[in-house]
């Protein structure tokens, strides 16, 4: 049974990935000073930025719940296009708490358990949240509207999102982290596909720890 959930969430963040990528990170030339030709055509994928905030209401777009995790733009409002799940994405790397105190011993945050047991910090705007959770779960807010009637529904489907990006987070890292070694390191080009049955050593991982998580041990 391990082993075919293990299967499920692979496939599904593929199909996420694909789905999302564009939203999630951009591609960007290789590391500066690996200018020759050997190494001009290989990219990195880098961490996408979220919209500038802040954003008015009436610019943002509303969206509405569909199905268990997904959502449908009600009404476009011209600030920007980016799909709910990029968002989202986003910003729980964004909030990534590091190591969290969860079940009596302190660890990394693999789930989005882990984010509700993690203390909030006052922000530039004054605004201090019960959780890293909570708080990953207001900001998206602050790049949507929620189409009237849907707030049970909105928090419901909201906080199912939230739990299958966590876990997709720390999946995508080992994939990406394969990728930027052979980009950085090696010249050379490794897919999504390739990089999912390769490995890397603890020192080589060490070398290439994703940015948002690189400040936590």
């Amino acid at each position: 049974m391990e082993d075919e959930e293990d299967e499920r969430v692979e496939d599904e963040e593929e199909r996420e990935e694909d789905e999302d990528g564009e939203e999630e990170e951009v591609e960007e030339e290789a590391a500066a000073g690996s200018a020759s030709s050997d190494t001009s055509s290989v990219y990195l994928r880098g961490l996408a930025s979220l919209p500038t905030r802040p954003i008015p209401s009436y610019r943002r777009p509303k969206i509405a719940p569909d199905g268990e995790t997904g959502w449908m733009v009600v009404e476009s409002a011209g600030c920007h296009t980016r799909k709910v799940s990029g968002i989202l994405g986003l910003l729980v790397k964004e909030h990534f708490p590091g190591l969290v105190q969860f079940a009596e011993r302190e660890e990394p945050p693999y789930t989005f358990a882990h984010y509700a047991n993690a203390p909030d910090a006052t922000d530039l705007l004054g605004r201090t949240f019960p959780n890293k959770a909570e708080r990953v779960k207001a900001e998206l807010w602050n790049f949507f509207r929620l189409q009237e009637g849907f707030e049970d529904t909105a928090d419901v489907v909201l906080t199912k999102a939230c739990k299958r990006l966590v876990k997709q987070l720390h999946y995508e890292a080992r994939v990406q982290a394969i990728i930027t070694y052979h980009g950085s390191y090696l010249a050379t080009k490794v897919t999504k596909k390739e990089a999912r049955d390769m490995a890397l050593t603890k020192e080589e991982f060490m070398k290439v720890v994703p940015c948002w998580c690189s400040g936590d041990p």
